[in-house]
């Protein structure tokens, strides 16, 4: 599927094929399609899911945000990593995006990772 996009104005409805991205402030998503519903105030990505806000990087197979609620709910496969510290695995992540709230579901598994002490 190339890269193409749909707008239908009376329901404030786009759909965005190919490897659209949504870029807000720190935050950046990526998917293989994003539909984003105006009325709602939801976008829905679908495909590989990439998410990464500053230090944090969620994966999975969709994800729907939340702009009312600044959250994101990633589904299918969800797993997020915290820079050289954690790594967490689940069937759902909810993420919010104000408070750094993480909420994780299903078939939850984590790696902690060991800080490095400092050679003298």
């Amino acid at each position: 599927m190339g890269n193409e996009s749909f707008y239908e104005k009376e329901k404030k409805y786009i759909k965005i094929t190919g490897t659209p991205k949504l870029i807000s402030d720190d935050m950046e998503i990526k998917g293989e399609i994003i539909e984003i519903l105006g009325e709602e105030k939801i976008a829905k990505i679908q495909g590989t899911v990439d998410f990464t806000k500053k230090e944090i990087k969620v994966q999975s197979s969709s994800a729907i945000y939340y702009d009312i609620d600044r959250k994101i709910e990633f589904i299918d496969n969800a797993k997020i990593w915290k820079e050289n510290e954690l790594e967490v695995v689940g069937k759902k992540i909810t993420y919010y995006l104000d408070n750094k709230k993480l909420i994780i579901d299903g078939e939850v598994k984590a790696i902690i990772i060991p800080k490095q002490e400092e050679k003298k």
